[in-house]
């Protein structure tokens, strides 16, 4: 599963020395870990084969962004899947939703899911008229307590405790037919849309605040030691490949300049690294690994992130999860 953009654009600020939002950081964080959980088990479970898409941001007509973490496709219905990673006490009653107990309400999200429903229902509808749309608010925290009275019928909740027989219930479900995955995922493309959050990276004077050095993929830390082809990370044991290692700074240099792609440049690049790697090894790489625009004296490395992905399947990334 890949992280979103917004957590990658937070962390890779973090990394490089530059405040960030510390709470927005730790829930953004504990949402992808939650969702991982998620996957995981439906791997666990043996229901991998199934057609789950994943992190499906959609509009139709004039509404607002909307997006399941899961959507589970049958050939008979959707299920939409939230994934939430509280450590406390949630509750739905008399229609509102709490945490802790608190007399406060938190935000709907039980009433967010009804109206992802109705909005998903006229995606399914354009697949085939007999499909049904539900959503499955989903507790992953083994300290999570969950309370609900009287639900809506098209939204369910499920606490940790109940997730095996969530699940199991799909265990003789057939897979989608070839002609209506491939109808679905078509339908889908057609109304999917960008990340719905805003993202702020830094501005293009703010180059000189970042922290100089390579950084290692696993364990985050600094001072890497370089050999001819490899680096080795003295803190964790880890090696990469040279290449990977300027594919993996200039992607980092790409998220915290979000709204600057011309930042990609060979020259940021080394400084962002510190010199660690010469001038012209980061050129040989970033030539065989990404565009160039503007092949001129102001070229730069094309890295698109914004752009609209093709709809994402679970089964493609099951292995990284």
């Amino acid at each position: 599963m890949e992280k979103n953009v917004e957590l990658r654009v937070l962390e890779a600020l973090a990394v490089r020395g530059v405040p960030v939002d510390e709470a927005a950081l730790s829930n953004l964080r504990a949402g992808y870990e939650g969702e991982q959980k998620f996957a995981r088990a439906v791997v666990e479970f043996g229901l991998s084969h199934l057609m789950w898409v994943e992190d499906y941001w959609f509009k139709v007509g004039n509404g607002p962004k909307r997006q399941p973490d899961f959507l589970l496709i049958l050939p008979y219905e959707w299920v939409a899947i939230d994934v939430k990673n509280y450590q406390s006490r949630f509750e739905y009653r008399e229609g509102k939703c709490y945490l802790n107990g608190g007399t406060t309400p938190m935000d709907n999200i039980v009433v967010a899911a009804q109206n992802r429903n109705q909005s998903l229902q006229k995606v399914a509808r354009e697949v085939a008229g007999n499909i049904s749309v539900r959503s499955a608010l989903v507790f992953i925290n083994e300290n999570c307590h969950v309370y609900q009275d009287d639900m809506p019928c098209d939204v369910e909740l499920v606490p940790r405790t109940l997730l095996k027989p969530f699940l199991e219930q799909y265990l003789g479900t057939g897979v989608v037919k070839d002609w209506l995955r491939d109808r679905t995922l078509s339908v889908l493309d057609k109304y999917q849309t960008e990340y719905g959050f805003e993202v702020k990276g830094l501005r293009v004077e703010q180059f000189g605040e970042l922290r100089r050095g390579i950084v290692c993929g696993g364990c985050g830390q600094y001072g890497l030691v370089k050999n001819k082809l490899h680096i080795h990370c003295p803190h964790c044991g880890a090696e990469e490949a040279t290449g990977d290692v300027v594919k993996r700074h200039a992607l980092q240099l790409r998220l915290v300049f979000y709204d600057n792609p011309e930042m990609v440049t060979i020259k940021n690049v080394y400084e962002l690294m510190g010199g660690g790697i010469t001038q012209r090894t980061v050129r040989t790489y970033m030539y065989k690994q990404f565009k160039v625009v503007n092949k001129a004296r102001a070229s730069y490395y094309d890295i698109d992130l914004s752009a609209k992905k093709s709809v994402t399947l679970l089964s493609d990334g099951i292995s990284s999860v």
